[in-house]
């Protein structure tokens, strides 16, 4: 039978995955289950129908996206929907690869949690992780509501009738959606398609920051716990450093196992938020056109800054914790001073324990120097 101890990473993905398949990126069956057997990639299912339409509907707009571009002016806001498309179609793609491998990586996961079982920690139960998700998205669907009211009042001003009609929405849709229907004839379904897929494209978007959230909250509880332990067996100087060594041994093994699989969605969302949030700014710093202007660009830079900074500043946690023990191992007696000392200083000095962009780890230093540079 399962115990908390070797499903800590199902507790603390099972939501933002939930939605995920929810939202038709993540063909794996089980989330309702609080353990991790009944995992599964199913492609041979009713759900498997809503997957493909899901993909499909991404690659026509990244398609449509990449067409317009070619054949109109270069210009920020052509560029800015061809990257959010494409960006969102990668992303999708990338989801589909995460769950395709997600019940092995929950088996390793697991068989790793039961060595570590012998680190005492607090129940995985708790508001962080079951809720930071949720919160992630409400925001996100406030600052899409705020993205549509403002288009809807420009639409508003430029035709200078202020009644929500047919024809307004056409006029919406025309306005901001050039990448389909400045190449195809507007229609209604055409416009309800739209749209649905379009806020697939900006779930996308938000939830590989909350993800990388929650895998970050779940990697930094086990480096906190084992510091903990370190902590109470030095006040009663009976730290055992080879058990010690062994058990972060096997966090850094979890840590790879994790980044593995997870690195190119990071890598996603790292390129993602940096580009729109230059991108916002340069918008907000432009001459204000009116109130709605000026609050949904503010409320976005400050959404998409906190949003990237939280899920940095989380990711970077790990890194920082694996690190701690060094404190106390610098600070060894002489007399304790034994070759798994020596052999776990040179692991933690000479190895990065770290989530990854594929090209950069995930530490403070690397914010720091984004931050300066």
């Amino acid at each position: 039978m399962e115990t908390v101890t070797n499903k800590r990473l199902h507790i603390f993905l099972r939501h933002p995955l939930q939605l995920c398949r929810r939202a038709g990126f993540f063909p794996v069956e089980g989330f309702d289950k609080e353990t991790i057997t009944y995992l599964r990639f199913n492609m041979r299912s009713g759900y498997a129908v809503y997957h493909v339409t899901t993909l499909v509907s991404q690659i026509i707009l990244a398609c449509l996206s990449i067409y317009y571009f070619f054949q109109n002016d270069l210009s920020l806001d052509n560029l800015k929907n061809l990257l959010f498309y494409i960006t969102g179609l990668i992303s999708a793609l990338l989801l589909s690869k995460l769950a395709k491998g997600w019940p092995r990586l929950m088996r390793r996961a697991s068989r790793i949690e039961q060595l570590v079982a012998e680190v005492p920690h607090k129940s995985s139960k708790n508001w962080k992780q079951d809720k930071i998700v949720y919160v992630v998205m409400l925001f996100a669907l406030l600052e899409h509501i705020l993205s549509i009211t403002f288009q809807m009042k420009v639409v508003m001003h430029c035709h200078h009738d202020f009644t929500i009609d047919l024809n307004l929405i056409k006029s919406y849709f025309l306005r901001t959606t050039p990448v389909v229907f400045g190449i195809t004839s507007y229609t209604e379904w055409k416009a309800v398609l739209y749209e649905i897929a379009n806020l697939q494209a900006t779930f996308l978007w938000n939830i590989t920051d909350a993800i990388t959230m929650c895998t970050s909250l779940y990697l930094a509880s086990y480096f906190k716990d084992l510091n903990k332990l370190i902590r109470r067996h030095e006040k009663q100087n009976a730290v055992n450093w080879k058990e010690i060594r062994v058990f972060y041994s096997y966090l850094v093994e979890l840590v790879n196992a994790i980044d593995e699989n997870m690195c190119y969605l990071i890598l996603m969302s790292f390129f993602t938020n940096l580009f729109f949030i230059c991108i916002q700014l340069y918008y907000l710093t432009r001459v204000f056109e009116s109130w709605e202007h000026t609050l949904y660009y503010a409320f976005s830079f400050i959404f998409l800054f906190t949003r990237a900074s939280v899920t940095s500043l989380l990711a970077a946690n790990i890194n920082t914790l694996a690190q701690q023990p060094l404190i106390v191992l610098q600070n060894v007696a002489p007399s304790e001073y034994t070759i798994d000392v020596q052999r776990f200083i040179r692991q933690i000095r000479y190895t990065t324990t770290a989530l990854s962009g594929l090209f950069f780890y995930i530490t403070r230093e690397m914010i720091i120097t984004v931050t300066h540079s």
